[in-house]
């Protein structure tokens, strides 16, 4: 039979599961043959194809096995995966699965069969209960290994079933080991630990087993406890636990049926609970004060203390018949004692003597009888080196105090040092009495005591020495590793002596093998780039005298193909007393791709930096030179809908505006998109009322709707915040967005706007949901998610009902971007929901309607028109003249200061790009002229073709008071004239 392991021998659950399966199978004549894949340390992927490559080779010469068995999952895949080439119509027995799925499909299979792996959570986590009534949590200690991911999830689905005990997660996929350490040592007494995996922390530290056990006790001062076998008897409390010995009892006995005929797909896999004890640790449940009592029935308690009698019944009989016949011979001896007395008296001064030397010795003295090899002295140095008394090491032999593994080679040393060819036996291992082991160096001779020979060996305890030297050789070993597997060179430099090391990878960064490039100072100085050599040396003469413990340096190093790599210089040193550096030590890294990499991104940012200013200032030309004909172009038609026309030449003129307007909105829609797009559109953050922005909703659309006899519905929610702070002209934008796409495709039924609350964020503001539905055609599932992309439409290229250039939706999707908002859409042929929510925070009083500043009425101001296009002087000059307005003009910003020197005027109308002094210029100057006096104050009112983001405040800021977008209209004319006419006739 061929066994596959996927660990490795050193794997704690081995040793169980083969022992298990030898206990079933050798006394019924089936050898085992075992394989290891070690997938447990190596690469699974790498692992199986090496492994498949071995079993190849193997059998190819040796006869074919009658039985495959697996242990673990990936044994059992690389079977499965492998076994029509490998192992054809063979049958197939697993163990110690945890794939419980895969394990479950092959359970009647043809020539499969075996023993799932199961964790018994529910069980353990009922003894944490009784064990520790008053337990608050349960903590179980897992990290990002597959297997203990599996066993977490089992963890975290219980919670329902322990409602009075939490089950906390403490996760090294998610923390390091000292994190996990810190975590440990806090938690609150009377909980519990569950060890379920612990091999590696998040930064890939890796751990033993072992390891990883040993850290969890000594940072935890709870009891743990564990689901499998391997670790009791080193701390662990113990629980349910996972026999992998029984696993292999259980595997070996479904061997036996097959080999007796039996076929595999008639035996059932055997459930992983049925291989699961309750085994606890006798020490740890004392340490803890937890009483055994509670423990399930079945429970097997390890270590329980044995009575004296029944560990030394044996011997306590043999001394018991012994002591009889010395009773007996007693009346025998004494008739020697007289003769005796005699003698003791002149040996008795002699055995002072020799018993004080024998008693003082500090190395331990054991003396055997060469023959029986038991001990017939032991000063008390050896009795406390081995921990028993002088009597009890009387009744042992040489076998008893050293491991068994070693005792042929201990003996061997003995006689070779008894014939006199060996002086010392250095390092031999020694068993105390608890069962420790510690190291001795030994030096034994013959000696013959009472007729008899015996072996006098005289111990040295030098454990403590053995484990500095094993530290400093695995030190050297670790070293030696890292300094042959690190992708970067390797550098020491040891100033006292002033010899240089250079490792082998060092030398190969810059194209030399070891024995090619010397380990001198000089050579390295010499090859480093001429422009980089002297800051490099002066970085490492500043860190000789700074107190620095670390330095980073980049420079250049000449290859030995005559190019330069880049290299990033790592160091640290050593420093003696005074703080001056005697050793140094370091790394080399070629960071020549890196470097190539940073000119590239910097090169590409540069770039891509240009492009957006070229960008920027293409759109603001292009927004200034579309809007500027389009003010003459909508001017013009303003004042003819002021003439006494027909209503067909009304009709052309409403059409020819509609046009205009529609082309004003789309270069607003474009120049949104682009300054989103580039970064440049900031949110604004004030009080708004909600309530407003959904009335101006209401009385834009409702005209439309009317015309169309679509119904037109708006709703607010209850218990809505009366005022809001946040962005209400983008919000508006994306509510008028909506609606109007709503209305716009719907031809009968309803347009509904409703808004609700969705409740308080973490941080303290309230999101809000507003949902547009409409009884429209609805949006066609192949183009739903392409509507919000710029200029994507929701008709066909040349088929088109309705207008428009498809950005509303677009700006929509991204303003909610920046808003922190999202959205959501529900369509049908029956009609679509479009649903978006976005955070505001709630204002405290709630702002009122913005009032409209009363009509100029009959008041005819005085105002100065300042405009270099000869159409938009005309056209807003008769607009404005037929208000009841005086109007001046002035073509630049020169004439501006000198029509107002001249003159008076009680408002400006500014253009901004003007010949000679634009009007910003011109602002700047007229309010910085004190010889202007009062008429330094006059309000000027920026009308300009520049509309892109900022622009408005830019202007504000230059002085203006107001501001107005080209293409004018003569309502908007009106409201900011209206809006400023108060102040003019106040002052007046």
């Amino acid at each position: 039979m061929l066994l596959i392991c996927s660990y490795h021998p050193a794997f704690p659950t081995f040793r169980q599961q083969v022992h298990g399966l030898r206990g079933v199978l050798e006394p019924a004549g089936v050898s085992l043959d075992l394989e290891f894949m070690d997938t447990k340390r190596l690469p699974v992927d790498e692992a199986g194809e090496h492994f498949l490559e071995h079993l190849r080779f193997k059998l190819s010469r040796f006869p074919a096995y009658d039985v495959i068995v697996t242990a673990d999952d990936a044994a059992l895949r690389f079977a499965l995966d492998n076994r029509d080439e490998l192992f054809p119509g063979k049958p197939l027995v697993f163990l110690g699965v945890n794939d419980h799925n895969l394990a479950h499909d092959l359970s009647g299979k043809p020539l499969c069969t075996g023993v799932i792996e199961a964790v018994s959570m529910r069980g353990t986590l009922d003894v944490i209960r009784q064990l520790l009534p008053r337990a608050g949590a349960v903590h179980a200690v897992v990290d990002a290994q597959p297997g203990g991911q599996g066993d977490l999830k089992t963890f975290l689905d219980l919670k329902n079933d322990f409602t009075d005990l939490r089950l906390e997660v403490l996760s090294l996929a998610d923390m390091t080991w000292e994190e996990l350490g810190a975590r440990l040592a806090g938690l609150p007494r009377g909980d519990a630990v569950l060890l379920l995996s612990a091999y590696g922390d998040r930064n890939n530290e890796a751990k033993s087993f072992d390891e990883g056990m040993r850290f969890v006790l000594e940072h935890s001062g709870l009891p743990v406890f564990h689901l499998w076998e391997h670790g009791l008897g080193a701390g662990l409390v113990g629980g349910k636990i996972i026999s992998h010995l029984e696993q292999g009892r259980i595997a070996g006995n479904l061997v036996l049926q097959i080999l007796s005929g039996t076929p595999a797909s008639f035996i059932p896999v055997v459930e992983g609970e049925d291989a699961n004890r309750h085994v606890f640790d006798h020490a740890v449940l004392a340490r803890f004060g937890l009483d055994a009592s509670r423990l399930p029935e079945d429970s097997e308690i390890r270590g329980l203390p044995v009575s004296v009698f029944t560990q030394y019944g044996t011997e306590i009989f043999v001394t018991a018949a012994f002591l009889c016949t010395l009773a007996l011979l007693a009346a025998a001896l004494l008739r020697q004692v007289v003769k005796l007395r005699r003698a003791k008296g002149r040996i008795a001064e002699s055995e002072v003597r020799y018993k004080a030397l024998f008693d003082a010795n500090a190395d331990g003295i054991l003396v055997a009888d060469s023959v029986l090899r038991t001990f017939v002295f032991a000063n008390p140095a050896a009795c406390r080196m081995f921990g028993y008394t002088a009597e009890e090491l009387c009744r042992l032999g040489v076998s008893d105090i050293h491991p068994s593994d070693r005792l042929r080679q201990i003996l061997a040393d003995f006689d070779l040092q008894a014939h006199g060819q060996k002086d010392i036996v250095e390092g031999i291992p020694c068993l105390r009495r608890d069962g420790s082991v510690f190291y001795a160096d030994v030096r034994s001779f013959t000696l013959e005591i009472d007729s008899r020979p015996c072996a006098v060996g005289l111990f040295r305890d030098v454990t403590e020495r053995g484990q500095v030297l094993e530290a400093m050789r695995q030190a050297e070993e670790r070293l030696a590793l890292a300094v042959a597997g690190s992708n970067e060179g390797i550098w020491d430099w040891d100033r006292a002596a002033d010899t240089v090391y250079f490792s082998p990878r060092w030398k190969e960064i810059i194209g030399y093998a070891d024995h090619e490039f010397a380990n001198h100072l000089d050579e390295w100085i010499s090859r480093i780039h001429p422009e980089d050599r002297e800051r490099v040396l002066a970085v490492n003469n500043d860190f000789f005298t700074s107190e620095d413990t670390h330095f980073v340096v980049e420079y250049r190093l000449l290859h030995r193909d005559g190019t330069y790599r880049w290299i990033m210089g790592r160091g640290t040193c050593l420093r003696d007393a005074e703080g001056k550096p005697y050793r140094m030590a370091g790394s080399h890294a070629d960071i020549t791709e890196r470097k190539a990499m940073e000119r590239d991104l910097i090169r590409a940012r540069d770039e891509a930096l240009a492009a957006n200013r070229s960008k920027g200032e293409f759109l603001a030309n292009m927004s200034h030179e579309i809007r500027t004909p389009l003010n003459g172009v909508l001017g013009m038609l303003q004042l003819l809908e002021g003439l006494n026309l027909s209503s067909e030449q009304r009709q052309y003129i409403a059409m020819a505006a509609s046009s205009a307007s529609r082309l004003t909105g789309l270069l607003s829609d474009i120049l949104d998109l682009s300054r989103i797009e580039s970064g440049r559109l900031v949110m604004d953050s004030r009080p708004f009322s909600l309530l407003e922005v959904f009335q101006t909703t209401y009385g834009l659309f409702s005209m439309p709707t009317r015309d169309k006899g679509v119904r037109f519905e708006i709703s607010i929610g209850p218990g809505l915040p009366e005022t809001l702070v946040g962005d209400e002209l983008r919000l508006r934008q994306v509510l008028f967005n909506i609606v109007g796409n709503a209305v716009k495709f719907t031809s009968e039924g309803f347009v509904r706007a409703d808004v609700s609350s969705l409740g308080q964020g973490l941080d303290g503001r309230r999101r809000l949901l507003f949902c547009v539905e409409d009884s429209g055609p609805g949006i066609d599932d192949e183009i739903i998610a392409d509507v919000f992309e710029p200029f994507a439409q929701g008709e066909g290229d040349f088929v088109r009902q309705h207008q428009g250039a498809g950005l509303g939706l677009a700006i929509v999707k991204r303003l909610l971007l920046m808003m922190d908002g999202s959205l959501a859409v529900e369509t049908s042929p029956a009609g679509t929901v479009i649903c978006f929510s976005i955070p505001f925070a709630v204002g405290e009083t709630r702002v009122s309607a913005t009032e409209e500043a009363p009509p100029a009425g009959s008041h005819s101001l005085k105002i100065l028109l300042a405009e270099d296009d000869a159409i938009s002087v005309f056209a807003v000059r008769r607009i404005l003249e037929k208000e009841g307005h005086s109007v001046t003009t002035a073509g630049d910003g020169l004439q501006v200061l000198e029509a107002l020197r001249n003159g008076h005027c009680d408002l400006i109308l500014m253009d901004v790009q003007m010949p000679n002094v634009d009007g910003v210029q011109a602002t700047r100057l007229i309010r910085e002229d004190e010889s202007l006096g009062g008429k330094r104050k006059v309000p000027i009112v920026a009308m300009t073709a520049y509309a892109m983001s900022g622009d408005r405040e830019k202007f504000l800021e230059a002085g203006m008071n107001d501001y107005v977008a080209k293409p004018v209209s003569v309502r908007e004319l009106e409201r900011v004239i209206s809006r400023i006419a108060p102040a003019v006739v106040d002052e007046a």
